[in-house]
């Protein structure tokens, strides 16, 4: 194959012999080339093609500015679903969204900062094959980055893998996105404020409140483990208590789902860490 464009060391945009254009990963492939060597396809440990234009040079963009590690381990992933879970089919998305994700792990490991997902069981009981694919994947970022991420990294990746899954999820990642919506804009306009979606406030809320998508889309409510938190919070924080019942109330009504008092508890803490940081911008 013969390079068109080189994205980093592993990664390359070369064309094959019929003249279509692909994306190559392997280690060292771009390492001391130029555009318009010829590289042997063994050398290739993965080979695809990104059909949308948009998300062709949103991939290019980011393996330019990703740290090759996240991509190495994105597609190592990826390469462990297609063997050991041959039934999950994955769209070529994939590719991008969870190296992007891993790429922000990346960032975050330097600056010592671990993400929690408080509803980890629930994703983990709701889709467990996916969950053992983000158990794998904790295990290659623990190797590699020298720090303990556990079953919360793990969540975070299988909803990556279940939002990927073309044979049986496209319509729940939909479902999902709607709910994190109606949930962030009811929050929003309650305070009459917008949320900076840049701070990790803000990813571990909307991470909350997936977690309780995927909950509401399988029925399967977590069990009321102490409903003393909600008490606390809600005399701590009276006014985002009463945010979070109406959330509560909006999902009862529109989803027919029962939120528990830990559920609302986290709400109210999340919010209240949003609030407390929000500048008005």
């Amino acid at each position: 194959m013969k390079i068109k464009k080189i994205l980093n060391n592993n990664v390359v945009i070369a064309v094959n012999r019929s003249g279509t254009e692909i994306i190559g990963v392997g280690k060292g492939v771009g390492f001391q080339k130029k555009c318009g060597d010829i590289i042997a396809d063994d050398r290739f440990e993965k080979i695809f093609t990104l059909t949308d234009s948009v998300q062709y040079q949103k991939y290019s963009k980011l393996m330019q500015e990703s740290d090759p590690a996240a991509v190495e381990i994105a597609e190592q992933v990826i390469s462990y679903v297609s063997v050991k879970h041959p039934e999950l089919h994955l769209s070529d998305i994939i590719h991008i969204s969870l190296a992007d994700h891993i790429n922000g792990v990346v960032e975050r490991v330097k600056l010592g900062i671990v993400l929690s997902n408080v509803i980890w069981p629930e994703i983990q009981r709701a889709y467990p094959d996916e969950f053992s694919v983000g158990m794998y994947a904790v295990s290659l970022m623990q190797e590699r980055f020298h720090t303990d991420l556990g079953e919360d990294e793990a969540a975070f990746v299988a909803v990556h893998i279940v939002n990927a899954n073309t044979s049986k999820n496209a319509a729940n990642a939909q479902k999902v996105a709607r709910i994190v919506k109606d949930v962030t804009v009811l929050a929003e306009s309650y305070f009459d404020v917008r949320f900076d979606t840049t701070t990790v406030d803000y990813y571990r809320f909307i991470g909350h409140v997936k977690s309780m998508a995927f909950c509401i889309l399988t029925n399967s409510e977590a069990e009321e483990n102490d409903a003393n938190i909600l008490a606390y919070t809600k005399s701590k924080y009276p006014n985002i208590g009463k945010c979070a019942e109406k959330i509560a109330n909006m999902i009862l009504l529109k989803y027919r789902y029962h939120i528990s008092s830990e559920d609302q508890a986290y709400l109210i803490l999340y919010i209240e860490r949003m609030l407390r940081n929000w500048n008005g911008a």
